[in-house]
Parts: structure tokens; C-alpha cells; sequence
């Protein structure tokens, strides 16, 4: 029987749901009810088994990217999903030498149209893998992949991207290296410039690129930061972590609770 998986309109809207809740002044304290009714929004095809990060393209397009963790015979790609609701394979993206393989998860775009992609290595659990995560640079002409520039690589666990005056915000779920006295997970959020090109990321404190870092503090859920959305501000976020960066405003990140993990 042919498989089919789903896409939910409100799936960014759950993902914050699912680390956080926001709080608005019509909703009473100690009340957990989510943003929005959560309604099918498109049924998608066996080629991507695993949806994750989503953007919006420059015609208004939402391009998927599809890490393809649940069936790794399917190569990693990136749907195109029209306003009528038409579903396209756009372009498998392009892998590692090294792994044979992509794992896209967070992406956007900048307003020149270049697609920004967090490949995530090392979420496979392979040896090879370990630590050879990217920042990804993809470039188009006439929607046609035209250059792929690597910005970051090195990189344990890159997770969530976000864009905003020319700085890349990017999430590490995982920074291993960086030990806490509390034996608790530590995981961070790195600002790399749009024109950046092969930095090398060690995962370490060293790393100019790492501005802040962040402890999981539930022991029973010891995941970190998934999403960076720079800067923005006027809402509270309970069960993340804001972020002051002289040259960003605020930086919400949003981790892992407990409760919303079953």
C-alpha cells in the first residue's frame, strides 16, 4: 500500500506548541491552549518520508525541506508547495563528499532569493557524520541551482536558521564539547554573515561565531535549542530563553520541555 505522510498548516505553529507556549494578555496565566486549530494542510509524497524546516521563497511558494530520516533510500530534498496547493520535487540537496548524504532541517531565504540551509550531519548517529555539519549557501538562477557555497562546516548539531541584516542565526542542539558543572546538556545559538564562506567550526568555546549558549536544565529531557527567530520583541515565550546581542536586539530560542515530549 502506498505510504503517505502529512504536512499540517499550523506545523510551525506546533513546533512552537510543542517547545513553548506563548502568552498572550487574553489568555490567563497557567492556561495551555494552542494558538490555532491545527487543519490538514497537504498530503505529501513517499520521496519525502521526514518534512522539517519551511520558508517561504520570493514568488510565495513554501518550500519543505525533507531530511528523509524515516527512509534513508529516499535522498534528501526540497518540495515546492504552489498557493493552488501543487506539490513538486524541487532539487535533492547537494550532499558531503565525505557521508554521501544531506540532512536539511532549518532553511530561509535572504531577499536576494539565496536559499540558507542547516544540514545536519550528524542527527544520523554515524560515526563519519560526527561533527561535519554545514551551513549551506545554495544559489538559483531562473529557479535553477546554480552555485552551492559552503558558509560553516565542522558543525555537531545545526538545527534552526533564521536571517535577519545580513546575519544568519543558527541554533547548535547539541554542543558536546562545552562542558557544565551540572553534567547538563549545553547547546547554543552562532551569527555567521550572509557572505561568510568555510568557516570551521570546532564546537568549542573558541569559536568567535558562538554568541551565547544555553543549559538544558530538565535531566529527564536533555535536548537543546531547535529554533532561533532574530530578533523580534513585545512577546513573552515561557520554557525558552531570550537573548540580548548588541548588534541583533532580542533572540528568542526555543528548547525542549518535558510535558510536551510524551
Amino acid at each position: 500500500m502506498k505510504k503517505y505522510y502529512l504536512l499540517s498548516l499550523v506545523t510551525a505553529s506546533l513546533i512552537g506548541a510543542t517547545c513553548i507556549q506563548c502568552t498572550s494578555p487574553k489568555q490567563k496565566s497557567g492556561e495551555n491552549t494552542l494558538p490555532q486549530k491545527s487543519e490538514l494542510f497537504a498530503t505529501l509524497p513517499d520521496c519525502c518520508p521526514t518534512p522539517d524546516g519551511m520558508a517561504i521563497a520570493p514568488n510565495g511558494d513554501l518550500i519543505l525541506a525533507c531530511p528523509n530520516f524515516a527512509d534513508i533510500t529516499q535522498p534528501a530534498c526540497l518540495m515546492r508547495i504552489t498557493k493552488d496547493g501543487k506539490i513538486t520535487k524541487w532539487l535533492d540537496v547537494p550532499v558531503l563528499e565525505e557521508t554521501g548524504w544531506a540532512s536539511p532541517m532549518g532553511i530561509a531565504f535572504n531577499e536576494e532569493g539565496d536559499l540558507f540551509i542547516c544540514d545536519n550531519q550528524g542527527w544520523s548517529g554515524a560515526e563519519k557524520a560526527k561533527n561535519k555539519g554545514r551551513v549551506l549557501c545554495l544559489k538559483f538562477d531562473n529557479g535553477q541551482l546554480k552555485e552551492t557555497i559552503t558558509v560553516a562546516s565542522g558543525m555537531e548539531h545545526p538545527n534552526g536558521l533564521r536571517i535577519r541584516n545580513g546575519k544568519l542565526y543558527v541554533t547548535q542542539s547539541s554542543l558536546s564539547q562545552i562542558k557544565d558543572p551540572s553534567g547538563l546538556l549545553v547547546s547554543g545559538v552562532y551569527c555567521f554573515d550572509m557572505n561568510d564562506r568555510d568557516v570551521a567550526v570546532t564546537n568549542t568555546l573558541e569559536d568567535k561565531n558562538l554568541i551565547t549558549t544555553v543549559i538544558t536544565k530538565n535531566p529527564e529531557v536533555q535536548y537543546g535549542l531547535l529554533l532561533a527567530t532574530a530578533p523580534v520583541s513585545g512577546r513573552h515565550f515561557r520554557g525558552g530563553c531570550s537573548v540580548h546581542h548588541p548588534n541583533a536586539g532580542k533572540i528568542l530560542c526555543y528548547y525542549a520541555r518535558k510535558e510536551r515530549f510524551s
